[in-house]
């Protein structure tokens, strides 16, 4: 496992998660070496995630977006990586629970519009993934509308 990844499942498990989330993710934004940001799955809080709540399932921040909205308007995210780390709410340190992270759809437009290019993600405790962030309209309706994919 990649260091930056290894790097998010600490903050991972550092991380005071709010109780009733399934799963517990982290992001972190990584240019030239240098850490930019660090996001974490949450309960949706602000006015503005409200308002836009079409149900109650639809009330989370994904961790991808949560890392990029924190300095996208203070650091150009360019070229730079995303590393995304999952587990589940059941883990333990003696035994690791983690599980497929990959930027849903949703994930993959909003890294592509700030420019990130590459995310890297678990998949299980020994293996992670690699993708390429392209643009949302290059990628054929039935595999972006996939939720099969998380």
């Amino acid at each position: 496992m990649s260091n930056y990844l290894s790097m998010a499942l600490d903050f991972n498990r550092s991380h005071e998660y709010d109780a009733d989330l399934p799963a517990f993710v982290s992001a972190v934004v990584v240019q030239g070496g240098r850490v930019l940001a660090v996001g974490y799955n949450r309960r949706a809080s602000s006015g503005l995630q409200e308002r836009y709540r079409v149900n109650e399932y639809c009330c989370t921040v994904h961790a991808e977006v949560d890392a990029v909205l924190s300095v996208r308007r203070k650091i150009d995210l360019t070229g730079s990586k995303i590393y995304v780390a999952r587990r589940h709410k059941l883990d333990k340190v003696t035994n690791p629970s983690v599980v497929l992270s990959r930027p849903c759809a949703m994930c993959q437009s909003i890294l592509h519009a700030y420019g990130i290019k590459k995310a890297y993600y678990t998949i299980s405790n020994t293996e992670f993934g690699c993708m390429k962030i392209i643009s949302p309209k290059l990628i054929p309706a039935d595999e972006f509308y996939n939720t099969d994919i998380q």
